[in-house]
């Protein structure tokens, strides 16, 4: 919920789709969801369930967003979103 929240507010839910893929027998499935935004993997999970491996996934895609977000504002209050298809996104802070 949190991930999908900061991408309406930076307007890139479009750019956000998942990878999904199911590992081992069907009595001990392990699935692997990987978040990619803009075509560029940020966030793998990794659970018995598809729900959990995606929560996971969005979790650490969240982290990472946010690291990003305070590294950039530590360098001067201004955020560049640069994608892998070319379009970016700047947020002037204060």
């Amino acid at each position: 919920m949190a991930l999908n929240q900061y991408l309406q507010y930076w307007r890139r839910q479009d750019d956000l789709y998942w990878g999904e893929a199911q590992h081992g027998a069907r009595e001990r499935t392990l699935w692997t969801v990987t978040c990619y935004l803009a075509n560029v993997a940020y966030g793998t999970g990794h659970a018995s369930t598809k729900g959990q491996a995606k929560e996971r996934a969005a979790q650490q895609t969240l982290a990472m967003l946010n690291y990003q977000q305070s590294a950039a504002w530590n360098m001067g209050c201004s955020t560049t979103w640069v994608a892998a298809d070319t379009r970016s996104h700047t947020y002037q802070g204060y």
